[in-house]
């Protein structure tokens, strides 16, 4: 009964428990999810750094491989451009490439041409290392000097430079876009499958 009124509350006691076990239940649900979504936002962003680090170092060494092999084209073309006076040349030899490992047999030469300008006799050896191709010791080939840098050359039959410098572009633009593509997509199902599991416990 009412005192003030004189008339029963019409709302019972155990009703008015019910609504605060509810409401107070509500409460902890809240509170539990807002707490496992700050975890769930943790855990992305350590995933995220974790996932990213490794393909740093990855990253770095494609941009390195592409930048010098852009470098290398360019100073080739460069080359192709200045070098204008024609001689007649041969290769005289081959450097054998020495791997850090002693052990390890290698394959890979790069030729050493002679020519002669004006009255001097100059030696210079290719910048790629690769099998010997058509080249041999003895042949007679066409060497594009510049004539104010005579030991700057151009030798169109020295096709290695030109693969390997456009090899070193494209496996280095490879490695580059395989580095920043494929740890993106791991690291965006790895997030979904993290949701699900935080999801699943709630």
């Amino acid at each position: 009964m009412d005192k003030r009124y004189g008339f029963e509350d019409d709302i019972p006691h155990e009703e008015i428990k019910d609504t605060d076990a509810v409401k107070y239940s509500n409460e902890l649900e809240k509170e539990k999810r807002e707490k496992m979504e700050r975890e769930l936002k943790n855990d992305e962003k350590l995933l995220r750094w974790g996932g990213n680090s490794g393909s740093y170092f990855c990253l770095i060494i494609g941009a390195v491989m592409f930048v010098v092999g852009c470098v290398l084209c360019i100073e080739r073309l460069t080359n192709k451009k200045t070098c204008t006076k024609r001689v007649h040349g041969e290769v005289i030899g081959f450097s054998l490439y020495e791997p850090h490992d002693q052990e390890e047999e290698s394959h890979a030469y790069a030729p050493v041409f002679r020519y002669y300008y004006g009255d001097h006799e100059y030696t210079q050896k290719g910048k790629a290392y690769t099998g010997k191709d058509n080249l041999y010791v003895g042949k007679k080939l066409d060497i594009y000097i510049d004539p104010n840098d005579p030991t700057t050359i151009y030798v169109p039959e020295y096709k290695a430079e030109k693969k390997a410098d456009i090899m070193l572009v494209i496996v280095g633009l490879i490695v580059m876009i395989v580095t920043f593509v494929y740890p993106r997509y791991r690291i965006k199902k790895e997030i979904e499958e993290l949701r699900r599991t935080y999801e699943s416990r709630l």
